[in-house]
């Protein structure tokens, strides 16, 4: 005698119980033991190839995920090199041009300072030729009001 398999409660029935077998629905539907098992065989072959090709398709993803990581890694690096060679021509430009401003700078200063320092002189010459005359002049007046 084949056991017998209740679907919906999913449990095996031996031929003695399942005359004593109450169901919460009288209308259970049940199938021969090696039926269900055959299914049941026939699905998880099914499932497997599924799964199987479910699992190619995770690691052909992580394969191409770690290769565009790589690929990331190495492209943000190379920016990184060209910021830092950017970042230095930009700094040694700005040195240059601040050396040239500074030079300019030292020239228009010392140009300035030599243009003053020779109006003073040339100033404090008037200024003794005009004080030698003033005091030349009150000596002359001060002979003759005698």
């Amino acid at each position: 005698m084949a056991s017998v398999y209740c679907i919906e409660c999913q449990m095996k029935l031996c031929p003695n119980c399942e005359r004593s077998h109450e169901c919460s629905v009288a209308s259970h539907e049940c199938s021969d033991v090696s039926e269900v098992r055959d299914d049941l065989c026939k699905q998880m072959a099914s499932d497997i190839d599924n799964v199987s090709a479910g699992v190619d398709r995770c690691r052909e993803m992580l394969e191409s995920l770690e290769k565009k990581k790589i690929k990331f890694i190495q492209e943000a690096e190379k920016a990184g090199v060209e910021i830092c060679e950017k970042t230095d021509e930009l700094k040694r430009m700005i040195d240059e041009h601040k050396k040239k401003l500074l030079s300019d700078l030292s020239s228009v200063k010392q140009k300035t300072v030599n243009d003053i320092e020779s109006l003073c002189v040339a100033i404090e010459r008037q200024l003794m030729s005009m004080e030698s005359y003033k005091k030349y002049v009150d000596e002359v007046t001060e002979r003759n009001s005698l």
